[in-house]
């Protein structure tokens, strides 16, 4: 599918990404998913935030019972769910077959 080409053109095929590192893993949402995933706002400083809505707050539910889950080999430093995609930096700890 023009998903999983698109996908795999973004990979670097000279980095084995099961070794411990940091990375950046963007996942956007599936244009058939209605609604978006978040919604921006402003709070009363002015700073602006991605609020989790709908699809967007089970993600948001699921990336924290994973770092829960498997804190011993990845740590989730940080995670945005934006309107449309999800950005989440990890790091990965020990080398990993998976």
């Amino acid at each position: 599918s023009e998903f999983r080409n698109r996908r795999s053109r973004r990979r670097a095929d000279w980095h084995d990404y099961r070794k411990p590192w940091i990375y950046l893993v963007t996942v956007t949402k599936n244009p058939t998913l209605p609604g978006p995933l978040s919604v921006i706002k402003a709070d009363s400083d002015g700073l602006v935030y991605a609020d989790p809505v709908g699809a967007g707050g089970i993600i948001r539910d699921s990336i924290e019972c994973f770092m829960a889950e498997e804190e011993e080999h990845i740590d989730i430093y940080r995670y945005v769910v934006m309107p449309d995609h999800v950005h989440i930096v990890v790091r990965v700890k020990t080398f990993t077959c998976k």
